[in-house]
């Protein structure tokens, strides 16, 4: 039987101090908090099969991409573009992405030298919550 008391109790507790960031996001301050508390959740994660935030984290993760399907106007343009600008929109530097692409390959990339392989855009469009066929 599900705890009820002890789920209304926690409910009560956390919606005093957190219920701002499960609803949807409406501004980008709110974006760039919820970005902020997602990567605060997923840093205190063990691995990525740790289930303690993982409903937290899958809601995190709809709202924003949600608010950037709805917010942000990503151009036409070739996959390393498409890399750099998310980057950017990111804030992120090449160094942040060190644990999932080579530096040396990530630089040929950026510089459109070399091509984003299938694997890799799999990982980056895990990473940046946007389709794969992103970086194709």
């Amino acid at each position: 039987m599900i705890a009820t008391k002890a789920i209304i109790h926690q409910w009560e507790s956390f919606a005093a101090v957190g219920v701002e960031l499960l609803k949807p996001i409406s501004s980008e301050t709110e974006y760039d908090a919820v970005i902020a508390f997602l990567e605060e959740i997923t840093d205190r994660m063990e691995s990525p099969e740790d289930i303690t935030y993982l409903g937290l984290v899958n809601l995190l993760a709809q709202n924003i991409s949600t608010w950037e399907q709805e917010n942000l106007e990503i151009p036409d343009s070739a996959p390393h573009e498409m890399l750099e600008f998310l980057m950017t929109q990111h804030q992120l530097k090449q160094t942040d992405l060190k644990d999932l692409v080579d530096q040396s390959a990530l630089s040929k990339i950026l510089r459109g030298e070399r091509a984003i392989s299938k694997k890799l855009a799999k990982v980056l469009a895990e990473e940046f919550h946007v389709s794969i066929s992103v970086f194709l």
